[in-house]
């Protein structure tokens, strides 16, 4: 949907109040609940949230410019065919090169922390809508969901994005909802 001038405000407000959701932007924290937990990210200054997203992204920005995207995407793990995290991260980086024009894998899997979870990264290089492009892809798992955290850039601005990348990184924070305890027969 393209807007001109303030009408575009307007239908991001209007979206996010039908959603439930409030339109973050550049210099705010945007908490999120998801399926399984809260997600909360600072949006870094230039960036606001991007509202037209499947409904397994629970956070959804994108950079003004049109030229950087950030995604949350949660999975219930009963609904992933995966034994583990690694089998979780490997789905994802074979759905990408599936999916993508042109798959270049340039690292990966590389095995870290990511708000205080066990991650694991793969960064591939690739095409669309014939432009090149890089996308660092991070698995985690988080109580009874999996999370998928895309970042991807035109490979051209991705070096400069670095800065804005550890925002979104590091400011990155996912509590799983507490599980719920199921009333036993008789009780």
């Amino acid at each position: 949907m393209r807007l001109a001038g303030a009408s575009i405000a307007l239908a991001l407000v209007t979206i996010g109040c039908a959603t439930g959701q409030t339109v973050a932007s550049g210099g705010e924290r945007i908490v999120a609940n998801g399926p399984g937990g809260t997600v909360s990210v600072d949006v870094p200054a230039r960036w606001h949230e991007d509202l037209d997203q499947p409904d397994d992204v629970v956070v959804g920005l994108v950079r003004a410019t049109g030229d950087a995207f950030f995604h949350v995407q949660a999975h219930a793990v009963e609904d992933v065919i995966a034994d583990s995290l690694a089998g979780y991260a490997d789905l994802g980086m074979e759905h990408a090169r599936d999916g993508l024009d042109q798959f270049v894998l340039a690292r990966g899997p590389l095995e870290h922390q990511l708000a205080g979870h066990a991650a694991i990264t793969y960064v591939y290089h690739s095409t669309m809508d014939r432009s090149a492009v890089t996308i660092r892809q991070t698995s985690m798992r988080v109580g009874e969901h999996y999370y998928q955290i895309n970042f991807w850039a035109l490979t051209t601005k991705y070096a400069s994005l670095a800065s804005e990348l550890s925002t979104l990184r590091d400011s990155l924070a996912i509590e799983a909802q507490p599980a719920t305890r199921l009333p036993q027969r008789g009780q």
